[in-house]
């Protein structure tokens, strides 16, 4: 049985990321970010996989440390991560300061560096581990208002394209799975979806089973999903 960790449950694809991974079986660590906040994952009595909860924030590194070394004591290796983290809102340079900015780049870019650190620190030699981070089509493009979103995603795909450049030697494989906005609640308040493709959770999810599922030589570190009808 496969185990997986999952980054970002709290939200609404990270939710039904987490639910989807748990009905076909697979061990499972997710976080969130407060009780209050935490949603329940839909538990069945009948199954026999493990799964465990841990609260993280991941504007703080040894918060994320201590993620990386809980999810390794409680399931002893990962086969997968799923980073469902991220941060978005619509911006004003006016009203921007370097704070807002820092926590955009902590959270959408700079996360992902330290998850990477602190899993080369903890898996074994042998081991092979896939990192899958959700990414955006604002990786590869500009769009209005959203210059500090833009310019993280942006970094966040060449940090993954490096990341590969440097540690795929040492069985770390990296992924960075791209797509415009999502046919959800939060995608549904994005002012500008009026002429936009849609994108659904269920596409996104067998994205992230193709890549779990293929092999990892000659594989697209980044790949791009976009909806024509």
């Amino acid at each position: 049985m496969k185990n997986i960790l999952i980054l970002g449950s709290y939200g609404e694809l990270g939710f039904f990321v987490t639910n989807e991974m748990y009905k076909r079986g697979y061990n499972l660590i997710f976080s969130y970010k407060s009780k209050k906040k935490n949603k329940s994952i839909k538990k069945d009595n009948i199954k026999k996989n493990l799964i465990y909860g841990f609260k993280c924030d991941f504007t703080n590194e040894n918060n994320i440390k201590k993620l990386i070394d809980f999810s390794y004591k409680k399931l002893k290796n990962i086969d997968y991560i799923i980073n469902c983290t991220g941060i978005f809102y619509y911006d004003n340079l006016k009203r921007t300061n370097y704070n807002d900015l820092s926590q955009m780049f902590k959270i959408n870019c700079f996360s992902t560096i330290l998850i990477n650190k602190y899993v080369l620190e903890k898996k074994s030699k042998n081991k092979k581990i896939k990192i899958i981070t959700c990414g955006s089509s604002s990786a590869t493009m500009g769009s209005a208002g959203t210059v500090a979103y833009c310019a993280s995603k942006h970094a966040l795909l060449g940090t993954i394209r490096s990341l590969n450049q440097t540690y795929t030697r040492n069985k770390v494989f990296n992924y960075c799975l791209n797509f415009g906005t999502l046919d959800n609640k939060k995608g549904k308040l994005i002012k500008n979806i009026k002429n936009q493709k849609v994108i659904n959770q269920q596409d996104i999810l067998q994205s992230i089973l193709y890549i779990m599922e293929i092999g990892s030589i000659g594989v697209p570190e980044d790949l791009y999903l976009k909806r024509f009808n």
